[in-house]
């Protein structure tokens, strides 16, 4: 295909009657139009609708074919997705190493997303299926697949790439950037989440847990720093706190890019999200001495164990207890801080990430 752009109009290719007839008979295969008898529900019936909404994804998605591919020594895609497309057509013209990076299983998370958008039965499996294919590409034509956790491993071995390819490379933060700014004289205790607000980061949870610690501890303060950027589940989290009566305890900050503030303000840093690879928030609240209370979601537990807390995802109450524990133990919250900074600074740093992509860089060049 990507041959075939370089003599042929990419916009008229795909208005043409012969690419839109073509589309529709393989669609018809596939989401098996016809059924056997007239006893189906009217979801295995697609619609006029669904053929041309599904050739339109098809469209933007692969317009990358389009682009020039340069010769280079090594390419590097930072998901098993449509960004890789080049990587791979590299890879068959010029047999380039390839190196694939992914901070979240794109494949998973397109599950999480699709299984929740408003379109149809028949155009989330045909998405679905495309989605599929390309990372199963990317996972066949990668020299070596690095995620970002172990966890994210087990996702990738299941959809078809091989063990051998594998070399995790965690992610890191550079110590030296950072400086706390520890706020003075607290009337109340903070608990900070840094992270955006929105519906696979389950603030909820943590809305429900802060009721549960105000009944126990009346100064406390839970306050959320993150992008607004899905108002809807902004808006429905503002109307839950208020509703529960602790609007005036649970403060939605916004981005801030001032990790020193947000960090020094916290006694804690908390994490509620049902759905994580190896978050940032956790290891640069590491890297900051703070004790950290996260659910066991994704590579978190291979951060945070033997130096934080791990809930499980969905539980107000275990999120409450462990708050709560952590509150009124100062010597245990000090402890984890301290051995979650010593974790981080041994595992967890910008440099060994550098270090550890620039000698895969140079295997697989010299490979």
């Amino acid at each position: 295909m990507h041959l075939f752009f370089k003599e042929n109009d990419y916009n008229e290719t795909f208005k043409s009657r012969l690419v839109w007839n073509c589309f529709c008979k393989e669609m018809f295969d596939i989401l098996k139009a016809k059924p056997p008898s007239g006893d189906k529900k009217e979801k295995d019936y697609p619609k006029l609708y669904n053929f041309t909404e599904c050739l339109r994804w098809l469209y933007r998605f692969l317009i990358v074919l389009v682009a020039e591919v340069p010769r280079t020594d090594l390419t590097h895609s930072t998901a098993a997705a449509f960004c890789s497309i080049p990587c791979v057509i590299s890879k068959l013209a010029y047999n380039t190493p390839f190196i694939l990076t992914e901070h979240g299983v794109y494949l998973r998370e397109q599950y999480i997303f699709i299984s929740k958008a408003r379109i149809t039965y028949h155009s989330k499996k045909f998405l679905l299926a495309l989605i599929s294919l390309i990372s199963r590409m990317s996972y066949h034509y990668a020299d070596q697949i690095s995620p970002v956790c172990n966890y994210n491993a087990t996702w990738e071995i299941a959809n078809g790439a091989k063990r051998e390819k594998i070399k995790t490379i965690y992610n890191g933060v550079d110590p030296s950037t950072l400086n706390p700014k520890e706020t003075a004289h607290k009337p109340h205790s903070v608990i900070v989440s840094a992270t955006r607000v929105d519906p696979l980061k389950d603030i909820e949870t943590l809305i429900r847990a802060s009721l549960l610690v105000r009944q126990k501890v009346s100064s406390v303060k839970f306050v959320i720093y993150g992008s607004l950027r899905t108002p809807w589940y902004y808006e429905h989290c503002r109307k839950l706190a208020h509703s529960l009566g602790v609007g005036d305890i649970f403060e939605f900050a916004g981005h801030s890019d001032d990790l020193d503030r947000i960090y020094g303000e916290g006694d804690i840093v908390a994490l509620s999200s049902i759905s994580e690879a190896f978050p940032y928030t956790v290891i640069e609240a590491m890297m900051y001495g703070k004790a950290v209370i996260a659910t066991d979601v994704g590579g978190v537990r291979e951060a945070l164990e033997g130096c934080g807390v791990l809930v499980k995802p969905r539980d107000p109450e275990g999120f409450s207890r462990a708050i709560l524990q952590l509150l009124k133990d100062d010597k245990l919250r000090n402890a984890l801080g301290t051995e979650a900074r010593e974790k981080a600074l041994n595992n967890f740093t910008i440099d060994r990430v550098i270090k550890e992509y620039k000698e895969s860089y140079l295997a697989l060049i010299t490979r």
